[in-house]
């Protein structure tokens, strides 16, 4: 029986690539044109996801905050100077990383413990912490459409209904 964290996950992964193939439609330079709103640029926008989506892949794996932060400080640091075209390799490489993760735990949910210096201890599991990843992620997908609309661009539909649609189609391909 499928997992559904991991649909959840394939939800998050399918949602961001309709988001990267629709901003493939605006211009580079609109795309780091800085605005007033959430964030700066898209791009910041699309790192932050790709940023947030690394680090809770992390947690999963059971690395310690410090390290963590050592690895989040070198992914930040990388990120300052993608391109849309870097973010799209980037995001499919983080999802092979989740992949690998999720069939080296049978694809089964384990628990997590992790511990945060201003939060304090968490014990909870996979499939909450996948939750969390791609409920991070629809609203800051949210956050991209609402931005390439006041730059003039229309947003990519990511709402889950239309991923149950998309299924079939893909799975027939």
């Amino acid at each position: 029986m499928e997992q559904p964290f991991l649909k959840m996950y394939d939800y998050h992964v399918w949602a961001n690539k309709r988001v990267l193939e629709k901003l493939k439609e605006i211009p580079e330079e609109i795309l780091q044109q800085e605005i007033q709103s959430v964030f700066p640029t898209i791009l910041d926008a699309v790192g932050h996801t790709y940023r947030v989506d690394v680090s809770w892949l992390y947690v999963m794996m059971g690395k310690s905050f410090n390290e963590i932060m050592t690895l989040m400080g070198e992914v930040s640091e990388k990120i300052k100077t993608m391109t849309l075209a870097d973010f799209e390799n980037a995001y499919q490489s983080v999802a092979n990383q989740y992949g690998e993760f999720f069939a080296s735990l049978g694809y089964n949910d384990q628990p997590v413990m992790t511990d945060h210096p201003q939060f304090g201890k968490l014990e909870t599991t996979v499939s909450e912490l996948v939750q969390h990843v791609s409920n991070h992620g629809t609203y800051h997908r949210g956050n991209i459409t609402a931005m390439s609309r006041q730059l003039g661009y229309p947003g990519a539909s990511t709402d889950y209904i239309f991923y149950l649609y998309d299924k079939p189609k893909e799975e027939a391909r």
